[in-house]
């Protein structure tokens, strides 16, 4: 594509996109309302682009979305129970839900990852299944996927209609209840699709948080994965990552099981267990991918190994259920597979006869867990109904009773644990079947800490056992495509003289201070100490409250110094594809003024300037056209060879560049 204005024009701020930006849309404060759109008569004139006009609609504005995060605001717990309500009044009762069998999935960084890798595996098994992710790249559509693809155009609009007629229907005929808005309207459509397609499992990823998302009026999961955790959305999920974990835990339910990623910071874990615990769902640590015989041939490094690692579990611990509760449904996967579903053995956790009212634990689970008041949380059973866990109000003697009766004293001296003995005095190790000690050791020989933030001794969750991967799991996830993570795009630019410039774009979506020195390490790891690389260009934006300093540093490594990235430009812009919206309404975001956005824009650049050394280019521009259009003046002005140009900061900043360069997205990906 020839550039269509001289390099000079876009070295300053563009603010024609502002005055226009909600031309045609809500304004500020009719955004803080819902606006219901009237169908049309004749359903067949029922459009992808009415659909979409009519979703927009259901945007919070800014006011609104700031009352929501204001504290003492509406009680969450009575919200939640009355979005079941609502979804209960247009087909998603709790048994309709359960006929998914669920995989949840929360996490701050990784877990659409983690989401499309748990797809990937199951579907490889011969499962009909259903896919629910956010935020979408390029079109809404993207979100809600059957057997890996995203709907079409035409279902989207039918399936969207159908629901809307619904909901208008139910809100008017009871007071109390508010029309759903974006991520609650398509939640609800997704998992409604997903029942009328009697897919054999809903894998639904959490949209913010998980004890109040609005994915989480789902009371019966199979499985669910906390993947990574980290600081984001602090404002809704406060600011320190025990309270984050809180609300990642909320997705934990009784008669599920819970698996974390393989690293998690220490003062998560403990907040994981005890919620665990409170809810009586057994939650434990994936291994890591490393441990596996041959994981290198899934072809996967950095963190994306953490989020395979955490799917396989689910796929495996799903696989298991699903064989003991289908009976001899369970013989449709072939011998590998199956070997896969028998290799959970007693050491992970019994998964026969789970209900919401009893949790089965092995024979050798010796887990403990005790809350901030040293109250009793929980009395998990074995399989033969022993008690195997209870902890006693004074901390003096913790009792574990094993299945022939014998009992099994823990006991402190000063509240201080010392020991797990036997009656008769000698030490008991936690061990498997064969002898080795399983508690609490990692797949690659790290100790995980009893760890805890008040002083309240916990055991770390056990880490479940590896297992042979069968060929189609290999195949499954080396083949797995999640536009938007570690996605690198070339393109050839002409410049002059028969010669050509090659732009590499690597592209992820990293937002936060963990997430984003991954993405740094990844860049710089492709393009270091390569003599072919001429200039390296970051094109960057950041959304919400995020601190542009805090992610600016953590990505050139101006704090740890082990990835320090050195950039000849710094491109700045609003998450806009064209300086005109209008004509990519599924990536106008009516939560963020135009002000705000222009005032984030000059904050990024501001803090990337004062980072740089001298002689760095700062450039503010107005939108991610513009900034394509400016690597190709600077490559035919330079007659370089080869830019490197990493866009990171944002998923919504990669959204609207993958619609310059890759618009095919929804319908050229295979998760």
């Amino acid at each position: 594509m020839a550039a269509t204005a001289p390099r000079a024009s876009f070295t300053c701020m563009c603010t024609s996109w502002a005055a226009g930006r909600w031309a045609g849309h809500l304004d500020n404060n009719i955004a803080d309302q819902p606006v219901l759109m009237m169908r049309s008569a004749d359903s067949s004139k029922v459009s992808y682009a009415s659909a979409i006009a009519a979703l927009n609609q259901l945007q919070s504005g800014p006011n609104c979305r700031a009352a929501r995060q204001r504290p003492g605001g509406q009680d969450r717990s009575l919200e939640m129970a009355q979005l079941a309500d609502l979804a209960a009044r247009v087909g998603l009762h709790q048994t309709a839900l359960a006929g998914l069998r669920p995989v949840h999935i929360a996490g701050t960084k990784g877990k659409g990852s983690t989401a499309a890798y748990t797809e990937r595996l199951l579907r490889a098994c011969g499962l009909r299944t259903g896919l629910f992710t956010s935020p979408h790249l390029v079109e809404v559509r993207e979100r809600i996927r059957l057997d890996g693809r995203p709907i079409s155009r035409s279902e989207f609009a039918e399936q969207f209609w159908r629901l809307h007629d619904d909901l208008t229907a139910a809100t008017a005929a009871t007071s109390g209840f508010e029309f759903p808005r974006y991520f609650r309207f398509l939640t609800f459509m997704a998992l409604r699709l997903f029942v009328e397609q009697a897919v054999d499992v809903a894998i639904v990823e959490v949209g913010i948080g998980g004890r109040y998302d609005s994915t989480n009026f789902i009371k019966e999961p199979w499985v669910c994965g906390i993947a990574s955790l980290g600081h984001d959305h602090t404002a809704l999920l406060g600011g320190t990552l025990d309270k984050i974990a809180w609300h990642k835990a909320g997705i934990l339910k009784p008669g599920c099981i819970g698996v974390t990623s393989p690293e998690q910071p220490a003062e998560c874990l403990p907040v994981l267990a005890r919620a665990a615990a409170a809810a009586g769902c057994p939650i434990r640590v994936s291994p890591r991918l490393t441990a596996f015989a041959g994981f290198e041939r899934l072809g996967l490094d950095g963190y994306q190994q953490l989020n395979a690692a955490l799917a396989l579990q689910l796929a495996r611990l799903w696989l298991r259920r699903y064989s003991d509760e289908a009976g001899s449904a369970g013989n449709r996967f072939e011998p590998s597979i199956r070997d896969v579903i028998r290799s959970v053995n007693e050491d992970d956790v019994s998964l026969k006869n789970l209900s919401k009212n009893s949790i089965q634990f092995s024979n050798n689970d010796r887990n403990r867990w005790t809350s901030a008041n040293d109250s009793i949380v929980s009395s998990p059973t074995s399989s033969n109904g022993d008690v195997t866990d209870s902890v006693s109000k004074n901390r003096d003697v913790i009792q574990l009773v094993s299945p022939n009766n014998d009992v099994i004293d823990r006991v402190s001296t000063n509240d201080d644990v010392i020991d797990l003995k036997s009656t008769n005095g000698d030490v008991i190790d936690p061990v498997s079947t064969n002898g080795d000690v399983i508690d609490p050791v990692l797949a690659n020989g790290d100790v995980i800490d009893p760890v805890s933030t008040d002083g309240d001794a916990i055991e770390a969750p056990r880490t479940l056992s590896i297992f042979a991967l069968p060929e189609a799991f290999v195949d499954a996830i080396s083949s797995t495509r999640w536009p938007g993570r570690n996605t690198i795009i070339v393109r050839k630019v002409p410049t002059g003289d028969s010669s050509e410039c090659t732009i590499t774009f690597y592209i992820d979506g990293a937002h936060t201070i963990e997430s984003c020195p991954l993405a740094g390490e990844w860049f710089s790891k492709l393009t270091s100490g390569s003599p072919a690389v001429d200039e390296r260009v970051l094109i960057f934006n950041r959304t919400g409250d995020r601190n542009p300093n805090e992610l600016l540093e953590s990505l050139i490594g101006a704090r740890s110094g082990q990835f320090p990235l050195q950039f000849s430009a710094g491109l700045f812009c609003p998450n806009l594809v064209d300086a005109e919206p209008a004509a990519h309404p599924e990536l106008v975001n009516l939560m963020v003024s135009p002000e705000a956005a222009e005032t984030a824009t000059q904050q990024n650049a501001s803090a990337f300037a004062c980072l740089m050394p001298a002689g760095t280019e700062t450039v503010q521009l107005s939108c991610l056209r513009d900034a394509v259009e400016w690597l190709q003046c600077r490559a035919m002005a330079g007659h370089l060879r080869s830019i490197a140009v990493l866009a990171t900061g944002s998923l919504h900043l990669v959204g609207c560049l993958l619609a310059v360069l890759q618009p095919e997205v929804a319908d050229g990906c295979d998760a």
